[in-house]
């Protein structure tokens, strides 16, 4: 009898099934794989394509960028500078000038550099200094009877050069000089009047030490002071605005009625003459000068309009102030 074997051998006996190896495994998955591959081959050569596009591109724009413009800081004009010193830790703030400063600064410069405004303050310093002088020896109670005479001679002598000399020097100069030149210091009308002054040619500068002076002065020379000095005032008004304006607080218009109450006599009918010429150029254009001339100077007129019936161009003169001062009072009573 053959002998069956046990179950377990009977199991071993038979073929065991085989496990599909990698080599044996079915190629389904390799062709999905394979097809993935070629799919992001075409992928890689799309974007190859697209890459060397922009190549190009990039070829065709021009080399050059336009670099962005950068604003530059504004600064305040009145923002401080810092100014930091070397070895020393404090920082001072300095503010920079204001244009209304620099303008000031401006003007000054072109003052000091004109040489015509140079030699004015210097003459201007000169001309004051005799004022003084002249007053200093007429006070000092030593000098000599003689001593006055001959040292107020050769005052008026040197008051008429100067007189002269400011008429050459204001004759023919814009306006915007001879403003200067009434503004500098006291003023050139006030100086003016001060210098006829100091000569004691006028009766309302005559007092007890200068009346000897007024008797034996020479009466030309007196002449010639007093139409001098009305020559230069209006040689510094006529076109300047600012010397007319001036010339209610220099004493001007008491000056031109003390000149007429010493020339008003008919033999001095040129001077007379040249005193309304100055008046009418100080009241011509401003209204102030023009009232104060109607209630101070138009009692000359008519005297002077019977004293000088011959005088044609005295008479044009005259009737010229006596219809401005019309106007005036005109409009003031309105």
């Amino acid at each position: 009898l053959i002998e069956t074997p046990p179950p377990s051998i009977r199991m071993s006996n038979k073929k065991t099934p085989r496990t599909p190896t990698s080599s044996t495994a079915p190629k389904i998955g390799q062709k999905r794989i394979s097809k993935t591959a070629s799919s992001s081959k075409v992928v890689q050569k799309r974007i190859t394509k697209t890459t060397s596009a922009s190549k190009i591109v990039q070829k065709r724009t021009p080399k050059t960028t336009s670099v962005p413009k950068v604003a530059k800081e504004v600064i305040p004009p009145s923002a401080p500078k810092v100014v930091e010193k070397e070895n020393d830790n404090s920082i001072k703030a300095t503010p920079t000038p204001t244009p209304a400063v620099k303008k000031t600064h401006i003007r000054e410069k072109i003052q000091t550099r004109d040489p015509f405004l140079k030699f004015w303050i210097k003459f201007y310093n000169q001309a004051l200094a005799l004022t003084s002088s002249q007053n200093d020896t007429d006070s000092s109670p030593d000098a000599k009877v003689e001593d006055v005479n001959i040292d107020s001679d050769k005052h008026n002598k040197r008051v008429l050069v100067v007189l002269d000399s400011i008429i050459k020097l204001t004759f023919g100069i814009d306006g915007e000089k001879k403003a200067q030149v009434v503004a500098y210091g006291g003023g050139a009308l006030e100086l003016i009047v001060e210098l006829v002054r100091s000569t004691g040619v006028l009766s309302s500068s005559s007092s007890p030490d200068t009346e000897n002076k007024i008797i034996e002065s020479d009466p030309i020379q007196r002449r010639s002071i007093i139409f001098t000095s009305v020559k230069a005032v209006k040689s510094c008004v006529v076109g300047n605005p600012a010397g007319r304006c001036r010339c209610r607080s220099a004493g001007v218009f008491s000056f031109i009625g003390d000149t007429l109450d010493e020339l008003m006599v008919l033999e001095n009918a040129v001077l007379v003459e040249e005193v309304f010429t100055a008046l009418a150029a100080i009241c011509l254009g401003n209204d102030l000068n023009a009232l104060q001339g109607s209630s101070q100077m138009e009692k000359y007129l008519t005297p002077a309009t019977e004293l000088y019936p011959d005088q044609r161009e005295m008479q044009q003169k005259i009737f010229y102030l006596n219809t401005l001062f019309d106007a005036v009072r005109g409009e003031q009573s309105k």
